[in-house]
């Protein structure tokens, strides 16, 4: 059982119909671009940049994507008691959120407070997809993961240390961080944006040497793709000079065919 199933986040099932599984694709990306809206979100709550009535309809199209998502794939899988019981977060989620819509106060208070870990539940389907592209060595999927964890860091850092005052400057800080340059110019002061740097450098390390391994696997797969290239050009080259060989001993062969038959006749003749 893997982490997505273990947190009821698993998702269509592989065996499951064809049309399913596209859109639970579909439904995955855009669970990844809600995400990043509720940290942005959470970032304006806390900055006091978004209006109340923005801040409704915004939650209302979040809760509005996890209706639709729910609704679409339990009508499009075949095993569908199979399917909601492995994805029972979503319906949790679904279900909290109606009274917040209903504008509960303690609810709305605990939405606040808690809106960054809805974001990491949101991401524990992608850590685990990501986790099982970079140990392919899949280039693509680690600049794309690198490029999610500068997304992500610089909001959230813009949202913890009052020094980093909006998500671009984070985003800015993040990009140095990550690839361990620190040009220094934007910095937490906070001891908790301190120790969020302190975890974003050691990702960035992971990061990078990732990198550098999928860059290494490349090279290395050219040059055996190069290698394997030349030996088969090479038995290739082998296998039409014995072609040419079978085709002159077939060609001896019956010569010396002729060449028997002549003299059995010559020896007919003489008898």
């Amino acid at each position: 059982m893997n982490l997505k199933t273990r947190v009821g986040l698993a998702g269509v099932a592989n065996f499951e119909v064809r049309r399913a599984r596209l859109w639970g694709r579909f439904f995955a990306a855009g669970r990844i671009v809600v995400a990043l809206w509720l940290g942005v979100q959470w970032h304006l709550g806390l900055r006091h940049d978004i209006s109340f009535e923005y801040g409704v309809l915004a939650n209302w199209l979040v809760w509005s994507y996890f209706i639709i998502e729910m609704t679409t794939l339990t009508v499009l899988v075949r095993q569908k008691w199979r399917y909601l019981y492995q994805n029972v977060t979503y319906i949790l989620i679904i279900l909290l959120g109606i009274p917040l819509l209903l504008q509960i106060p303690i609810f709305i208070e605990y939405y606040d407070r808690w809106r960054i870990l809805l974001v990491l539940v949101l991401l524990v389907p992608w850590l685990e997809t990501c986790r099982a592209a970079l140990s392919d060595n899949r280039l693509g999927t680690t600049l794309l993961s690198g490029l999610f964890i500068i997304l992500f860091a610089g909001v959230l850092i813009s949202g913890i240390d009052p020094a980093i005052k909006t998500p671009w400057d984070g985003i800015w800080w993040a990009v140095v961080t990550v690839s361990t340059v620190g040009y220094g110019d934007v910095v937490p002061v906070t001891a908790t944006g301190k120790v969020f740097a302190a975890i974003i450098i050691i990702i960035g390390l992971g990061l990078f040497a990732v990198i550098t391994a999928n860059f290494s696997a490349i090279f290395v797969r050219r040059g055996v793709n190069e290698r394997m290239s030349r030996e088969y050009k090479a038995i290739r080259k082998l296998m039409e000079e014995m072609n040419e060989v079978r085709i002159d001993e077939n060609r001896i062969m019956e010569d010396l065919s002729d060449i028997r038959d002549r003299l059995q006749r010559i020896e007919d003749s003489v008898s």
